[in-house]
């Protein structure tokens, strides 16, 4: 069997849990006799092994997309290049892994053409949610239903524009915007003034998307049900939960072992964005300045927006010697890292469909406390392998902590209740059982 993967970006550009899960999977594949080709959108057109996997990238289109191919069937500069590679390669399956204006209904629409099954992931909310984050207007968690006039007053809300002024001009109706659009008015104001359009046009594409797949994939439970809510029959879709994508590492010191005057020792590693909360832990910390505990962040910065958040991170955390910033790590280097820790913190504020991180931890041998949403939710059992704390709550952080630290049997009950997380070679074994329906 041979299957192409679709993911938006691939190594050795800057990547993300998509693609190490895209990347762990075609591994596990090919130890079951599978060929992979990762197929992924590029400055320009090029193949090159990496890991062991063939890549192949397809230029983007040099030409300024419109907002229409943009919202609706993406680039086809993209999609023809698609087709070449599998008039060559001639694959069994074509996997996406993303929907975007590379990896879109266009391409889609070309694989189809050939009568070649396809399978789609739903990764990340950027799917469905156009914000990308499923929290209405920046603040509540979102129930996923695609509503165009409520989607459109959210997004212009995202881009900058003030609440007020986002509701009155996301109710225009999509006509309005289509006739702006048959006009040509496109940047600026004139895109605001077409949201709805736009809105309505994204959500009819990915629903045609969703359509036209044989299965959709779903991570997580929550995903599950918010594809149910936007009418993705139940048959259609597939419950294959994340997997460990690195090994184990051997089994860690016992706390019991330690010094009573150890601190509790706490570890953050992801994005330094708001979304991810790693001001809520550092709050929660200053609020309990005599705590015997440190705080070492492992984190990514990603744009000027994120550089300006570690830099007014920075300023709160001045002083406080219990915590410390450091540079990302290597994929490979997180679990071994994660053994010198006591619990993984995971304060986010939205649904993730991991995170991936959560699975490392345990297989570390440390606890997580975690935010009591989504993805996070379905891993960490409280009180069993975990403690889940209300999100974005400074004191219920400071609550959770407080009681790790006064509770000296705790952290060890804990501690003992982790399971060994399932690996990527279970996700490729269950994938692989997939397409053999399909083929």
């Amino acid at each position: 069997m041979k299957v192409v993967h679709l993911p938006y970006v691939y190594f050795p550009d800057a990547s993300g849990g998509t693609e190490y899960y895209v990347k762990g999977l075609a591994q596990g594949l090919a130890q079951l006799g599978i060929d992979n080709l990762i197929v992924a959108p590029g400055a320009r057109s090029s193949q090159y092994v990496h890991e062991g996997l063939l890549v192949v990238r397809l230029p983007v289109s040099p030409d300024v997309l419109s907002l229409r191919e943009l919202y609706g069937e993406g680039d086809a500069c993209v999609a023809d290049h698609l087709n070449k590679v599998i008039d060559e390669w001639h694959p069994d399956i074509v996997h996406f892994h993303g929907f975007t204006s590379a990896i879109s209904l266009s391409m889609l629409k070309a694989v189809k053409s050939k009568n070649i099954p396809t399978v789609m992931t739903y990764h990340t909310s950027t799917v469905s949610c156009p914000r990308g984050t499923l929290l209405r207007w920046g603040e509540k968690i979102c129930d996923g239903k695609m509503f165009t006039h409520r989607c459109s007053q959210c997004s212009l809300h995202g881009l900058g524009m003030n609440r007020i002024l986002s509701f009155l001009v996301g109710a225009l109706p999509p006509i309005a915007g289509q006739w702006l659009g048959d006009h040509d008015f496109e940047g600026g104001i004139w895109t605001a003034l077409r949201m709805s359009e736009l809105i309505k046009l994204r959500h009819q594409t990915i629903h045609t998307m969703w359509e036209m797949v044989d299965r959709v994939v779903v991570l997580s439970e929550w995903t599950h049900h918010l594809l149910l809510t936007n009418e993705i029959p139940d048959e259609k879709m597939v419950l294959i939960r994340h997997g460990l994508t690195q090994p184990p590492a051997p089994k860690k010191l016992d706390r019991a072992e330690r010094e009573a005057t150890d601190p509790l020792r706490l570890v953050f590693l992801g994005r330094m964005d708001p979304l991810k909360g790693p001001d809520i832990i550092v709050k929660a910390l200053q609020q309990i300045p005599e705590a015997n505990i440190t705080l070492d962040m492992y984190g990514i910065v990603q744009g000027e927006k994120e550089h300006a958040y570690q830099v007014d991170l920075l300023s709160i955390i001045s002083g406080d010697k219990r915590i410390r910033l450091y540079p990302p790590l290597a994929g490979e280097a997180v679990i071994k890292l994660l053994q010198n820790y006591d619990a993984l913190v995971v304060p986010s504020k939205l649904l993730e469909t991991g995170p991936l991180v959560v699975l490392e931890a345990f297989a570390a041998g440390i606890i997580v406390i975690g935010s009591n949403l989504g993805g996070i939710a379905e891993w960490v059992e409280n009180g069993k392998n975990g403690i889940l704390v209300s999100p974005n709550d400074i004191e219920a952080w400071v609550e959770a902590l407080q009681d790790l630290i006064s509770k000296q049997e705790l952290l060890q009950r804990l501690t003992r209740g982790i399971v060994m997380p399932r690996t990527i070679g279970d996700v490729a074994k269950e994938m692989q059982a997939l397409y053999a329906t399909l083929v």
